[in-house]
């Protein structure tokens, strides 16, 4: 038994790296029949084999440290369930694959913090389903326990070389090089924080809710062809950056399209430590997660972009000896406390060709995926496998449906395209829409050109309807209602206070409201006084409604009084200052005493 102090690297992955996937499920097609009880003894052997799983953790109270503590032996065992009478086996292997990652029931003080379970399909084809608690494994090791279980399973453990370094090697060089890592930290801490210090959160403009109830982090990919890749392989190489940077790049110019922000930050973790020759075949974890900050200007070419953050990362690559929860840490007096991003990139994730390799073993992996859990936070994690071309996007369905997230990834794939073709191109000129995507507006927008112009206008209609039938109930929404009279009446009173303030032909008027009575109205008003409406979601973030407001240059604003207050200390009333009127007045509405505000007073 080995006993060593936990690492500084491995503790901040108990709060800021719960994102990383601890299970994966893994079907495949077996050409003869699987032989359970080998399968099973080969869980056993890849468990012995590395120290990693063999680990358990302790509090040294004497010394106020976490121990990490190597058995010589653990008594592992996989489960097997047979699902082959199941209408839909390989979707109830699923749904008990994530039952069982989101209650996985660790201790980290007790044997094993790993779980297995194999599913019979039936048919020949099987599940399996490997759960390691995060702490003591990254993704790339679950390739590696993959690619260990199944050699063993078919070749015997003599098949395998033996492991020259464990884990716990690692961390013992982590201890005895302590003293020179912390006479770094200071000066990196420096670095971060003043790399960091006027980064704002990035926001895309594509966020739409999922229409179905899916799981908390969903999971969809797609593969870039191969003359496609291997055209933007050749743009990176001729510009002597690595394909992790280079792809990467191309995910931050999509972030851009999509967020019109210059300057924002995307996590990923780097594991530098791992391309030691002594530690590609080791399990363990590896990684420290970093936030990476890029600045892009429209105006530059994308090879010029890719240069300058080719250097960028470079210069954040060589300050990662500390942790991402200390960067955070240093943050928290700041309002960057919350940390610094929700967007990641990740380059390979799961080493697919060992997995894939095993064919010749008659055993045909069919679909590898990653085992969210629920305590993942982030909106966008796109996994770029750059060997293969498979890239996966993992996105918060709360916040982006599977259509939106798949027009995004579709576009990430016609952006590399894009580029590959044309590194010169500038960034302005790039589209963030794919071909297909395009091809579907152009048809879509082409298909109205045979539709005849309507004769009068949305408030010219009302106006009619509240002749004929004034006393209709022309809006209801909860218990509240209007009828057309008196839609028309408070619409024309709010458009005169639009119009005293300048509002007219070709002037925008924000929109900040809840769904009900009073955004028709506001809608109404601005029609009717001759302007163009800007929707503002007032769930959206205040910083993301300032800009649009900024940018589409909107003269007045019109909110209830509880979204007011949310615009009185805001950057965009003092920049709103100088190019428009930004005023706040009460309009009376005359129903329930509830008032509609209108933007146009100076909110200092």
């Amino acid at each position: 038994m080995k006993v060593v102090p936990f690492s500084s690297l491995m503790r901040f992955t108990i709060d800021f790296l719960i994102f990383w996937s601890s299970g994966y499920f893994v079907t495949l097609k077996a050409e003869t029949p699987l032989d359970v009880d080998r399968m099973g003894n080969a869980f056993g052997e890849v468990v012995q084999r590395h120290g990693a799983l063999r680990t358990a953790f302790s509090w040294d109270e004497k010394n106020g440290k976490l121990l990490q503590t190597v058995y010589p032996t653990v008594d592992f065992q996989s489960s097997l369930v047979d699902l082959s009478q199941e209408a839909d086996p390989a979707a109830k292997a699923y749904e008990l694959a994530m039952i069982a990652n989101k209650e996985p029931n660790f201790k980290l003080n007790r044997l094993p913090l790993l779980n297995a379970t194999m599913f019979d399909l039936g048919g020949g084809e099987w599940a399996f389903k490997v759960i390691i608690h995060h702490i003591i494994i990254d993704e790339a090791s679950l390739g590696i326990f993959f690619y260990d279980l199944f050699t063993v399973y078919l070749k015997g453990s003599d098949s395998l070389p033996p492991v020259s370094l464990h884990y716990s090697d690692f961390s013992d060089w982590l201890v005895h090089t302590s003293t020179r890592r912390e006479e770094l930290r200071d000066q990196q801490l420096k670095y971060w924080a003043e790399t960091l210090k006027d980064v704002q959160p990035l926001h895309l403009t594509l966020a739409k809710p999922s229409s179905k109830e899916l799981t908390p982090i969903t999971q969809i990919d797609a593969t870039m062809d191969s003359d496609v890749l291997a055209e933007y392989h050749k743009l990176i190489s001729d510009a002597g950056v690595t394909a992790f940077a280079g792809f990467f790049a191309a995910y931050n110019v999509l972030l851009f399209k999509y967020s019109s922000q210059q300057s924002f930050v995307v996590g990923t973790a780097v594991t530098q430590r791992r391309n030691a020759p002594q530690l590609v075949d080791v399990i363990g974890f590896f990684a420290n997660m970093l936030p990476i900050k890029t600045t892009i200007d429209d105006d530059q070419m994308f090879a010029e972009y890719l240069a300058s953050f080719k250097d960028s990362l470079m210069e954040s690559l060589q300050n990662d000896d500390v942790t991402y929860e200390e960067i955070v840490q240093q943050g928290k007096s700041s309002s960057h406390g919350r940390g610094y991003f929700k967007h990641l990139f990740a380059p390979g994730g799961v080493n697919l060709d060992m997995i894939s390799s095993l064919e010749a073993g008659q055993m045909y992996a069919k679909s590898i995926l990653p085992l969210p859990n629920g305590e993942e936070q982030y909106e966008f994690l796109l996994t770029v496998h750059t060997k293969t071309g498979q890239v996966v996007l993992r996105f918060d369905n709360f916040l982006y449906s599977e259509e939106t997230a798949k027009q995004f990834l579709d576009a990430y794939i016609g952006l590399v395209g894009t580029l590959g073709r044309d590194p010169h191109v500038k960034i302005r000129d790039v589209s963030a829409v794919s071909v297909a995507e395009h091809d579907r507006l152009v048809n879509e927008l082409a298909s109205y050109t045979d539709t005849p112009i309507p004769e009068h206008c949305l408030h010219q209609l009302v106006e009619e309807q509240a002749l004929r039938k004034p006393r209709l109930a022309a809006v209801e929404f909860d218990a509240d209602s209007l009828t057309y009279a008196e839609l028309n009446s408070t619409a024309n009173r709010i458009a005169r206070s639009l119009i005293q303030q300048g509002v007219g032909s070709e002037s925008v008027v924000a929109l900040c409201f809840d769904r009900g009575i009073q955004q028709i109205l506001a809608i109404l008003a601005v029609l009717k006084a001759g302007g163009t409406f800007l929707p503002l979601d007032p769930d959206d973030p205040t910083l993301r409604k300032e800009l649009m407001i900024v940018d589409c240059k909107a003269k007045v604003l019109l909110t209830t009084s509880s979204h007011s207050r949310d615009f009185e200390k805001s950057i965009a009333s003092k920049v709103l200052v100088s190019t428009s009127l930004f005023f706040i007045i009460q309009v009376p509405i005359d129903h329930d005493g509830s008032r509609l505000h209108i933007s146009m007073t100076p909110a200092m």
